[in-house]
């Protein structure tokens, strides 16, 4: 995995990308101990990809250390020869989206990510 192809400055503060390896912490409990990322020189905000963020939850949940923040089940509908599915409200304006806004959708090893394109 390359980790670091696609940023070359922080998104929050402007400073230079460095490749690292960091562990991957929640609360005060380390999921993953040598996780490589992204980080930023300047103001030491991590970056990883969504595998990884997927990977690490996953390893979370089954700690007992992570839940979901929101999850519903819904049916998926046909429309032409593709699949539909409706976002919930919740988890629409926890993710702050708006109709006719572009996303990202990703396949995983564990199943769909969208992700909100900035």
């Amino acid at each position: 995995m390359m980790v670091g192809k696609y940023l070359k400055r922080c998104p929050i503060c402007g400073g230079a990308i460095r490749h690292t390896k960091t562990a991957y912490v929640i609360g005060r409990v380390v999921v993953e101990p040598e996780l490589e990322a992204d980080a930023c020189v300047k103001c030491g905000e991590e970056f990883y990809t969504a595998e990884q963020v997927a990977r690490a939850q996953e390893k979370a949940t089954k700690l007992g250390l992570w839940a979901p923040r929101l999850e519903e089940e819904r049916e998926l509908k046909q429309i032409g020869g593709s699949l539909m599915i409706s976002i919930p409200r919740p988890i629409v304006k926890a993710l702050g989206l708006s109709p006719h806004e572009k996303v990202r959708i990703l396949l995983t090893d564990k199943g769909l990510s969208i992700v909100k394109k900035k």
